[in-house]
């Protein structure tokens, strides 16, 4: 769990106005689950909209025990140091 959260930027925009630490509980409840995860990512598209910013989208499936869905999904991604992090994520079917 910490080296997933660890791609996320420290200005990260959560969804919903959500407080960064409710949001990494509602992630690391998730994922710290013995259970099953598949993603598979189609399409995938990146654009630079500045030298240390790049949006990335493509089409997502994921599969778990509790949820099978396919959607569209966007990130906002920014680079720090030698690093691209995530700082937005946006899904859309």
């Amino acid at each position: 769990v910490p080296g997933y959260l660890s791609h996320y930027s420290t200005d990260f925009q959560t969804p919903k106005g959500m407080s960064r630490g409710a949001w990494e509980a509602e992630r690391k409840a998730r994922i710290a689950k013995p259970r099953k995860i598949e993603v598979h990512v189609d399409s995938p598209k990146v654009r630079f909209d500045e030298k240390n910013r790049a949006v990335v989208s493509f089409r997502q499936h994921y599969r778990s025990g509790a949820l099978d869905v396919t959607s569209t999904k966007t990130l906002v991604m920014v680079k720090n140091g030698d690093k691209w992090l995530i700082q937005q994520e946006r899904t859309g079917s």
